[in-house]
């Protein structure tokens, strides 16, 4: 063994063993503690010392857009209602909770959060330790009337679930670290949606644009998506059930694709290991395909046709182009 391999191997265990002994340690501490380090010493704040809880609980004449900025909760939720409200609550060494309007926008963040700075009196605060002790559940819950149509709506959080229900907005932004995220019965012109680790489901959803982006986690999709639609998923299976989707293009690395429903404009599926299965409501000679597989079969109707296929049709309104490096395609067509 070279003296570098083993340099590299005695400091990536030094850094394991000091990962370990400051996980153990949040452990008997009793959940998520604070270290604070700064010219006076070293302070930790342990589960014997309690935690505010702070809590939000306002009503509005109304709002025309939604801005949160949020570090760690455990659901953050907007949906319509009767007025326009904001409830929730998270502890103070999480961050906190405020909620204000300023022109016109909601704007909720956690405003506590720990960093680092040097000065004369310079802090470090670290966080560490497992959440295990948390009585409260930390959240933010958000309401809209049921006919109201916000302008903007951005969400951007490290780790949280995230809910939208019923809502309607010209922009939508959603950006989660880590967490689920789930749209039920959403209307967008625009839609930017994006989640780093968990799965995103979106139910009944219309968009004018949408594009997506999933690096870790399953996509499912059921609704109306019209003008361009780009989704691209890193790993996870990609589903989009009775789906009628205009100019998709979708990118898989590694998971299957399968889609039920019906394919306009010009379409592309590029998939780079996974099996892809279409079943779409309408005729073969509605669509004019190219099909070009690398390692694999394709099906057109439960026929296997071989490695690659083309069904070139002039005229036609409808394209779908199939890329595959590793795996199964399936094309089947309403007779």
């Amino acid at each position: 063994m070279s003296k570098a391999m083993k340099i590299m191997l005695s400091i990536g265990a030094a850094v394991l063993i000091v990962g370990l002994a400051l996980g153990t340690a949040g452990f008997f501490l009793g959940g998520m503690n604070s270290v604070t380090v700064s010219r006076d010493g070293i302070h930790v704040v342990g589960s014997h010392e309690a935690q505010e809880l702070i809590k939000v609980d306002e009503t509005y004449a109304a709002f025309d857009a939604i801005s949160i900025n949020v570090d760690l909760l455990d659901e953050v939720i907007i949906k319509s209602g009767d007025t326009y409200a904001v409830r929730g609550q998270n502890y103070e060494d999480r961050g906190g909770l405020n909620a204000v309007v300023n022109n016109g926008i909601l704007e909720i963040t956690t405003p506590l959060v720990n960093g680092f700075g040097f000065g004369r009196n310079w802090t470090w605060n670290i966080n560490f330790g497992f959440d295990v002790n948390r009585a409260e559940r930390c959240y933010i819950e958000i309401t809209i009337p049921e006919d109201a149509v916000l302008e903007s709506l951005y969400v951007d959080v490290d780790v949280s679930d995230v809910s939208f229900i019923d809502v309607k907005c010209d922009d939508l932004t959603a950006d989660v670290d880590l967490g689920n995220l789930s749209l039920r019965n959403i209307v967008a012109e625009k839609a930017l949606l994006i989640d780093n680790c968990g799965d995103m489901t979106l139910t009944g959803f219309n968009s004018g644009t949408l594009e997506l982006k999933s690096d870790l986690g399953n996509v499912k999709i059921d609704g109306v998506l019209k003008g361009r639609n780009v989704i691209d998923s890193s790993s996870g299976n990609v589903t989009l059930m009775g789906i009628q989707v205009e100019n998709l293009d979708l990118d898989v690395d590694l998971g299957d694709i399968k889609i039920d429903g019906i394919l306009e404009g010009d379409c592309t599926i590029d998939s780079s290991s996974g099996n892809v299965a279409l079943t779409l409501n309408q005729r073969e000679s509605d669509l004019s395909y190219e099909v070009d597989l690398s390692l694999g079969e394709v099906r057109i109707n439960g026929r296997t046709v071989g490695g690659s296929m083309h069904n070139t049709i002039v005229g036609a309104k409808n394209t779908l182009r199939i890329d595959s490096d590793l795996g199964n395609v399936s094309l089947d067509f309403l007779k």
